[in-house]
C-alpha cells in the first residue's frame, strides 16, 4: 500500500471516529469505503475494509460490500485469469481458452467495475502490445 493512500484513509478514520451519531456514522462509512474499494480495488484498502466490517451493521449494506470484495479478490494478481467469450479488437470471436495454461504469460485485461457489477471488456492483448496505463496487470 502507498504511504499518501494509507495517510487519506486514516485522517478519514480519525475524523470518522468522532461522528457520535451511530447511524451518520454507519453511512459515512458506507459511503466513503464503498467508494474507495470500487475505484480501486482491495489491495491497499485493508485498514478501510476492516473500518467498514467495525463500523458497518446493515445486513444489505454488508452483503453488498461483502460482494464487491469478492469480485475484486478473484482478480487479484497470482489468481487464475477469469473465463470469458467476446469479440477481439478486429471482430472476431475469442475466448480466454488458449490462454488458460500459457504458463511464464502475461496477458492484460481491461476492467470495468460498478459498485453493483464487474464486467470484463472483453479485449485482450499480449503484455508487450499494452495500450493504457490504467489496464490492470495479471
Amino acid at each position: 500500500s502507498n504511504m499518501e493512500g494509507d495517510d487519506e484513509a486514516k485522517k478519514f478514520m480519525d475524523w470518522t471516529d468522532k461522528v457520535n451519531d451511530a447511524k451518520v456514522k454507519e453511512y459515512i462509512v458506507d459511503s466513503y469505503v464503498m467508494s474507495a474499494v470500487s475505484s480501486q480495488g482491495i489491495d491497499g484498502n485493508e485498514a478501510l475494509i476492516e473500518y467498514f466490517k467495525k463500523n458497518v451493521t446493515d445486513a444489505e449494506n454488508l452483503s453488498k460490500f461483502n460482494s464487491l470484495c469478492d469480485k475484486w479478490e478473484a482478480i487479484r494478481a497470482g489468481k487464475p485469469s477469469p473465463s470469458f467469450t467476446g469479440t477481439d479488437i478486429n471482430g472476431n470471436t475469442t475466448s480466454s481458452a488458449p490462454y488458460a495454461y500459457a504458463a511464464g504469460k502475461k496477458y492484460t485485461y481491461n476492467l470495468v467495475l460498478t459498485r453493483t457489477d464487474l464486467k470484463l471488456n472483453l479485449t485482450i492483448a499480449d503484455w508487450n502490445v499494452r495500450k493504457h496505463s490504467d489496464e490492470i496487470i495479471f
